[in-house]
């Protein structure tokens, strides 16, 4: 079959044209259109995903440069512009006489951005997208976790993008790719927001005007989605978040998560770790369901795909298929293993039915101080960029730092497969206003060697020395803890690059009292 290349011009509303190429069969039609919108050049989109075997499959697909990039006109504005112009660019394609009318889109990370923000608009055309490795919000989630700032992707997104082409000029650019290959330094003031300037739009806290208009409202656009996380992946949990959003659309949803980074979806091997060859994408055919189910959706009878879920179970080397995210049965009190957190720095299992106050003499404060000229350091984990590398990471040094304090469960007996949202209740108190508590679940090796699973910050607003009760998601997993193996909570006032340490030096107190126990909730699954 061959192919028909064509570089088209797409004017969005207000008279800025917009680039793309178009591939198509050079024979049949009119054809079902896959559409991708990138920052990144269409080049760039070519090599990660393979536009040419789309077309042969019989889709009419168009890979087209965001405005302000590449080949696009106007200037680059992330986010506040995709709405409209991603609206614009699928009644185009909608248009078209080589189109039939039906518009799916696909794409990772901005270019997943790219389709919620244009399903938010409801452009006629458009009946399902397929985000990879993306949240459908824009503050919390790309920008921000739990009020911290992440300030290790976003540096590294911006000056990304301004060594590519968003730079004032080509000195700036050639500044932008020196410190994007070079790691930021605590309190240190960087140029970056200047190299990139958007970024200095995006403010210190989600709640920023700038956000306002792309917040969303908390739903999901009618549209049917298959979606794709990575559970070592920065947005992981705002992809997951996303989909649980999606599903009460009342269209098709799918989600497939597995063991994967942000830049490498569908491999096997994660930072430190090789979670085997039933990880990989391509063995499990990722790509080509992906087609098939983007294409059925298009179909009438759409509504039969329903939705499902199948998610990698990290150290059983196994996909589990569920009926949806998380799993009901795992949300449940009988679904839960409670672990107590002691004075003495032990996780202690909590019988099921038993009061959680009251429980034995391991109570009183534990505290650590937070230094910002050396905050807790990220090691691995849920991370984008150079530095450090993203993925499971040997977390012993980090561990022994003074300002890190660790809880950790006897060996387990037999396998536990923890598989949904973990939790956590504290009891805490900060000596200033403003601070930060980073909690990181570990599964700990016979050898000593402890490897980070999930992790989630968040910013504490109070007056000073005042005890809070938080109740937090330590974050989303499936992950089998062996025999032999611990389970452990950090506690930490940073994590350092990967969320933006705060400049004033505080203390953070864990308090364990008979009235306040602090407990990890594990959500268990049995099949």
């Amino acid at each position: 079959m061959g192919l028909i290349v064509e570089t088209a011009r797409v004017p969005m509303r207000d008279g800025t044209v917009l680039t793309a190429d178009v591939l198509r069969p050079d024979r049949g039609g009119p054809l079902p259109v896959l559409l991708s919108r990138t920052p990144y050049g269409r080049a760039h989109s070519r090599q990660v995903e393979d536009v040419v075997g789309m077309a042969r499959a019989g889709w009419a697909v168009v890979v087209q440069d965001v405005r302000g990039r590449g080949e696009s006109g106007g200037v680059f504005e992330p986010f506040h512009q995709e709405i409209a112009d991603g609206a614009d660019t699928v009644r185009w394609c909608a248009r078209q006489p080589w189109s039939d009318g039906k518009v799916a889109m696909f794409g990772a990370s901005y270019r997943a951005a790219t389709q919620w923000l244009a399903a938010r608009a409801g452009p006629p055309g458009l009946v399902a997208i397929s985000p990879s490795v993306s949240p459908a919000g824009f503050a919390e989630g790309w920008t921000f976790e739990g009020g911290v700032p992440v300030l290790g992707f976003t540096r590294a997104w911006a000056l990304g993008l301004a060594a590519s082409g968003s730079a004032p000029d080509e000195k700036a650019a050639r500044r932008a790719a020196e410190l994007r290959d070079l790691p930021p330094e605590p309190i240190a003031e960087e140029p970056w927001g200047e190299i990139f300037p958007p970024a200095r739009n995006w403010g210190t806290s989600p709640k920023q005007k700038y956000w306002a208009n792309i917040a969303g409202g908390g739903t999901a656009p009618p549209v049917a989605g298959f979606h794709v996380a990575g559970w070592h992946d920065v947005f992981c949990e705002g992809a997951l978040a996303a989909f649980r959003a999606a599903r009460h659309s009342g269209k098709p949803q799918r989600l497939v998560v597995g063991p994967w980074t942000h830049g490498d979806v569908g491999g096997r091997v994660a930072g430190e770790l090789d979670q085997g060859v039933n990880a990989e994408g391509a063995r499990v055919g990722l790509a080509e369901e992906r087609l098939r189910w983007l294409r059925a959706a298009l179909k009438p009878e759409a509504a039969d795909l329903g939705v499902t879920v199948s998610v990698f179970e990290m150290g059983a080397d196994r996909w589990l298929e569920l009926p949806d995210w998380p799993p009901a049965e795992t949300e449940t009190e009988a679904g839960r293993r409670t672990l107590r957190l002691g004075a003495d720095g032990v996780l202690s299992e909590v019988p099921q039915g038993t009061a959680t106050a009251g429980l034995g003499p391991r109570t009183g404060p534990r505290t650590v101080a937070h230094d910002p000229h050396d905050p807790a350091p990220s090691l691995g984990g849920r991370l984008f960029g150079v530095w450090p590398r993203p993925g499971p990471a040997d977390q012993a040094e980090v561990e022994r730092r003074p300002d890190v304090l660790t809880y950790t469960s006897a060996p387990l007996a037999a396998e536990l497969d923890v598989v949904g949202t973990v939790r956590a209740r504290l009891r805490v108190r900060a000596s200033t206003a403003v601070a930060d508590v980073v909690l990181r679940l570990c599964d700990v090796y016979p050898d000593g060697r402890s490897y980070p699973v999930a992790e989630h910050g968040h910013r504490l607003f109070s007056a000073p020395d005042r005890d809070q009760d938080l109740a937090l998601d330590v974050g989303s997993t499936a992950w089998r803890v062996r025999p032999g193996h611990r389970i452990r909570l950090c506690v930490a006032p940073a994590s350092w690059p990967r969320l933006a340490a705060l400049p004033d030096r505080y203390t953070l107190t864990v308090i364990h009292a008979p009235d306040a126990p602090s407990w990890l909730e594990l959500p268990t699954f049995r099949r």
